[in-house]
């Protein structure tokens, strides 16, 4: 197993509770974030921990553990990175702060435990 861990500059776009308890939310990074954000396609079907860090708050704020859900990128290489989540595995309060606090400057943190692709050769090879 390999840590992947991305941090990027971010905006809050927005974010959804639907009745089935689905929780999906979007955020959106500048051009000169490409290189970092970019990084996100390895989180691809892993549960991932999200915490932003607003403005001058010392400690991250945890939002709770997402799915990635899908990475955009625009033409002028702008990025949009949308996260889904059931309301069991999020921090609800955490969330609609973001609603409030959107217009600060933050850095978008992830982290998850991706199965390294070596490791995975090696249990093919032990077949």
């Amino acid at each position: 197993m390999v840590v992947v861990r991305v941090k990027t500059e971010a905006t809050y776009a927005g974010h959804d509770v639907k009745q089935n308890k689905a929780v999906n939310i979007t955020f959106k990074m500048p051009y000169t974030e490409l290189k970092s954000y970019i990084g996100s396609i390895q989180l691809l079907n892993e549960n991932t921990t999200v915490a932003v860090k607003i403005g001058a708050d010392k400690k991250p704020t945890n939002l709770g553990t997402f799915l990635f859900n899908g990475l955009g990128i625009s033409r002028d290489g702008d990025g949009t990175i949308k996260f889904n989540s059931q309301t069991s595995a999020v921090d609800l309060e955490n969330v609609n702060e973001l609603a409030v606090r959107g217009d600060e400057p933050m850095f978008l943190l992830l982290k998850a435990d991706v199965e390294d692709i070596d490791d995975e050769e090696d249990d093919e090879d032990d077949e």
